[in-house]
């Protein structure tokens, strides 16, 4: 046993990815019950200790010394450390790795709750550990009461419970917390959305607003069936002609100009790269909005940065309310795409390849993150779509004669 050791709560040392060694004082459990933290001492290249390390670590050796045996500190806690409150609490999240390595969407979601939690919590001074599992009760209580305009309560809840069962489970895992005060309690389930439009509504609301950019939204998510984030950043780079496709699709998807065209785009909630081919009648939209510039949908201010997720939002719901749609929003349309392909005719299969979706029980792979597996499948589904579309059109005029 090498000498560091005899050095009283001087940690073995960490192996990090690059080689080097990262030391740690670390009370034991008694002193972390009192009140005494993981102190981190430094880096070295060796698996020893530099003497810059040792001092550190025996200084605060010392420091615990005078206080085991200073008669006024007996019963209280150690003067060093210092009382977490709840506003600290998620500083240090925010500040972690844990927080940098999320997404961004999922990181505005939860900068969002995270605020709404520090409200309740006496706007951030509540020490965490009076937070017990009463108080998260109560929250939850609260946060299900019926609202006033109706609408269900679920989802909001759902969504702070879970942002604080996380941000406890953190503090726990970093020993700030001996408990996590959200165990045992349930949170509620969000009922799934079901809404939906078939392309012949989304058809005729363009119709009746060929100019307005938040019908051409519309039209858009729900061909595409991507995710508004995804959604706001399609740009010309990703316009691109596809190959690939089993040639008896072609007579659906070639273009005046001999052209198979679609997106190819990397999710950012999945990571996946997916092909959203495109039929013909839609490519002169296209080529339209990038005559303007690179954005499919541009910033109505600065035109060389994407619409935001919100402006994108606000721009297409307007217009499904005024088409008498008032329940429906602009996530509703990935769902409408995909169950309205399928309707067509196309494969589930198939149009997975689109939404990015896995098949079931199919794990992603890093292939599924860098390689466009799907390009077939995806034209298969649009093919089917429009082959029936195509179909049904003919048959309405033919009625109308």
């Amino acid at each position: 046993m090498g000498k560091h050791r005899q050095i009283p709560y001087l940690a073995p040392p960490h192996h990090m990815k690059d080689g080097r060694y990262s030391w740690h004082w670390k009370p034991s459990p008694r002193l972390r019950r009192l009140g005494w933290k993981n102190e981190g001492l430094g880096i070295t290249v060796t698996k020893r200790p530099s003497p810059e390390i040792v001092q550190k670590a025996m200084a605060i050796n010392d420091r615990l010394t005078e206080w085991e045996a200073s008669a006024e500190q007996v019963s209280a806690s150690p003067s060093p450390p210092r009382m977490w409150r709840f506003c600290d609490l998620v500083a240090a999240y925010r500040a972690s790795p844990e927080f940098a390595a999320v997404a961004d969407d999922t990181r505005r979601e939860y900068d969002v709750r995270l605020g709404q939690l520090e409200y309740w919590a006496q706007d951030g001074k509540l020490p965490i550990r009076e937070i017990d599992r009463q108080m998260v009760v109560d929250l939850k209580d609260t946060l299900l009461a019926p609202r006033e305009d109706g609408s269900d309560p679920r989802y909001k809840c759902s969504a702070i419970l879970r942002v604080l069962r996380m941000l406890m489970r953190w503090g726990l895992a970093h020993t700030l917390i001996e408990s996590d005060p959200t165990m045992l309690v349930k949170i509620p389930t969000a009922p799934s959305r079901t809404a939906k439009l078939d392309w012949r509504a989304i058809e005729d609301i363009h119709a009746a607003n060929p100019d307005d950019i938040g019908a051409r939204v519309l039209v858009f998510a729900f061909w595409t069936m991507q995710r508004r984030d995804d959604l706001r950043q399609l740009n010309r780079f990703q316009w691109r002609e596809l190959h690939g496709y089993d040639p008896r699709d072609a007579p659906m998807l070639v273009d005046p100009r001999g052209r198979v065209m679609g997106f190819r785009l990397q999710q950012h909630k999945t990571g996946r790269t997916v092909d959203c081919p495109l039929p013909p009648f839609l490519h002169p939209l296209v080529d339209a909005a990038f005559e303007q510039g690179q954005w499919l949908f541009p910033h109505s201010q600065d035109p060389a940065k994407p619409m935001s997720g919100d402006v994108i939002r606000r721009r297409a719901k307007p217009i499904l309310d005024a088409a008498g749609f008032e329940h429906i929003q602009l996530r509703d349309m990935r769902r409408s795409g995909m169950s309205w392909v399928v309707d067509m005719g196309a494969l589930k299969s198939d149009v997975f390849a689109i939404s990015g979706h896995p098949l079931d029980g199919q794990k992603r792979t890093m292939a599924d993150t860098y390689i466009v597996g799907g390009t077939r499948s995806a034209c298969a589904a649009i093919a089917a779509a429009e082959r029936t579309r195509r179909m049904l059109a003919e048959r309405d005029k033919e009625d109308v004669k």
